[in-house]
């Protein structure tokens, strides 16, 4: 898609105690719109908010660009924006739109889908629709998200709590923690990924929940779903499920020869 730069013009404004100036840019948008983001390196804040608007703000940034689709019919919203942050000026521009370093606050229509990406930078994401998130040095925090969640982290944790929706979530070096999870579909799924780090969930409550760690420890606390179906795979990592006494199930395991299962339930061979 061919995208121009929105009208809006760049401006400085004091916005905090120290008078530092810092650059923003919005414009008004669908109160679904997707906004993309990403840097080299800095944090980003998305917080979702009451306002069919779009603003962006930096202190680092030399310039901001809002990109998107022109309209073609009056009356019509912009469904999908592009943000790219500069540190340089005009003539200094880098080629890549990814190439800025500068920690970045994003507010968006709550009924938004935001795709933001960092190199070297932490992530916090907040009552959205959707959220997409990566980075390769940092930590990711998302909550209060209403349809969907996917990120990813290489050397850093991941924090998920108070939200619906399908949830994917990956990390190299980092811990996984999700709290107050739930579906919105009956067909979303849960699913986490670690190489290294523990995984700890807490009233997670998908019918659907795959969780994998190659040498971390695995921690589901809470209720089972009815019907729900559960794969839960470490290499050599514990396996710990802490559910209600009167929970009911059927548990196939296989576990290495140094391995051994504990339970308080009274568990009947098959």
């Amino acid at each position: 898609l061919l995208t121009v730069p929105a009208l809006a013009e760049t401006a400085a404004v004091p916005l905090d105690k120290g008078g530092e100036q810092k650059v923003e840019r919005s414009v008004t948008v669908d109160s679904a719109v997707a906004v993309s983001l990403c840097v080299a390196s800095g944090n980003i804040l998305v917080r979702g908010w009451d306002r069919n608007e779009v603003r962006v703000r930096s202190a680092d940034a030399v310039k901001i660009e809002l990109a998107h689709v022109p309209q073609t019919q009056s009356g019509s919203s912009i469904k999908k924006l592009e943000v790219a942050i500069f540190n340089k000026d005009e003539g200094e521009k880098p080629a890549g739109k990814c190439q800025a370093f500068s920690d970045i606050e994003l507010n968006v229509p709550r009924g938004a889908t935001v795709l933001v990406q960092t190199r070297d930078g932490d992530i916090s994401i907040a009552a959205v629709a959707s959220a997409y998130a990566g980075t390769q040095n940092g930590d990711i925090e998302v909550e209060q998200v209403s349809r969907s969640i996917e990120v990813g982290s290489l050397g850093g944790s991941i924090c998920l709590k108070d939200s619906k929706g399908r949830v994917s979530a990956s990390s190299a070096g980092g811990s996984v923690a999700a709290t107050n999870l739930r579906p919105e579909e009956q067909t979303d799924s849960f699913e986490v990924l670690t190489t290294s780090g523990d995984i700890e969930l807490s009233q997670v409550t998908h019918g659907q929940i795959n969780v994998k760690t190659v040498s971390g420890n695995l921690t589901m606390t809470g209720p089972l779903a009815p019907a729900g179906k559960y794969w839960f795979n470490s290499f050599s990592g514990d396996v710990t499920l802490a559910m209600p006494a009167n929970s009911s199930f059927k548990l196939l395991a296989k576990v290495s020869q140094d391995g051994e299962i504990i339970t308080d339930f009274p568990l009947t061979l098959t």
